[in-house]
């Protein structure tokens, strides 16, 4: 568990989580105590993520096990019960598509940006529960101006895990591009989404006019730049296991 819990604090500061409690002003003991009660809620939305991604035949009441201590963190971040599905919708859209993996439906028919969208749905969901306890961060950022920064931290999470997800039941949009499509034309359609999500930072610049959303946009930019770097890598091991597994007779 403590390795799971440094994970998670090394991933809210990748997504910025002390800008936002700086901006808001949070007290140590305040942002502690939140942190504290986001950790255990994005512990609860890995164990129901691991369990998708380790069982075909998923059991409904062991779902719902998973879900309750979703909830139950959610009620310890002062969400009212009549509102765990409002909070949770995102989630469940991701679920969804991790079941669709099992029925034969095809992800790939997704677009890049609606898939990646609902993937990036814990954290939009902490996000928001952060603006809750501090509304005045609502001064500096919306919601939605992250929307292209957890685009590009979403691919890069799946250009990273492609050898980890090889062995798991995962919907990992680059693993399941390079199993219809090929490496050449996988590589070359995530390129470019990569540049769709740069281009619509720049747009929101312009749209912003605000030296907030150009703190986003810095990020954007150079997540680009090491998520392209990183695909490169990421399809070299692929390649070379790959290539390993055909030299020993082990089909690909």
């Amino acid at each position: 568990m403590e390795v799971l819990t440094a994970k998670i604090r090394t991933l809210f500061v990748y997504r910025d989580f002390d800008h936002l409690y700086k901006l808001g002003e949070l007290s140590k003991v305040k942002k502690d105590r939140l942190e504290d009660d986001l950790i255990r809620l994005q512990q609860d939305i890995y164990f129901l993520d691991e369990y998708l991604e380790s069982n075909w035949e998923l059991d409904e009441a062991e779902l719902k096990l998973y879900w309750n201590h979703i909830h139950q963190s959610l009620s310890n971040l002062g969400v009212a019960s009549s509102d765990y599905d409002l909070y949770s919708a995102h989630i469940y859209k991701y679920q969804d598509h991790e079941i669709q993996l099992r029925t034969n439906k095809d992800l790939l028919r997704l677009s890049m940006q609606y898939f990646y969208f609902y993937k990036s749905c814990d954290v939009k969901l902490l996000r928001r529960i952060i603006y809750n306890y501090s509304p005045k961060i609502r001064k500096y950022y919306t919601l939605a101006d992250w929307r292209c920064f957890d685009l590009i931290t979403e691919v890069n999470d799946d250009v990273e895990d492609l050898i980890e997800d090889l062995q798991t039941i995962n919907g990992n949009r680059l693993q399941l591009s390079i199993n219809r499509y090929g490496v050449v034309k996988a590589r070359k359609d995530f390129l470019q989404f990569m540049d769709e999500i740069e281009q619509q930072s720049s747009e929101r610049v312009k749209l912003k006019k605000s030296k907030y959303y150009d703190h986003i946009h810095v990020k954007v930019v150079q997540q680009v730049k090491d998520t392209k770097i990183l695909l490169d890598c990421s399809i070299e091991e692929y390649l070379s296991i790959k290539n390993k597994e055909a030299q020993e007779g082990v089909s690909v």
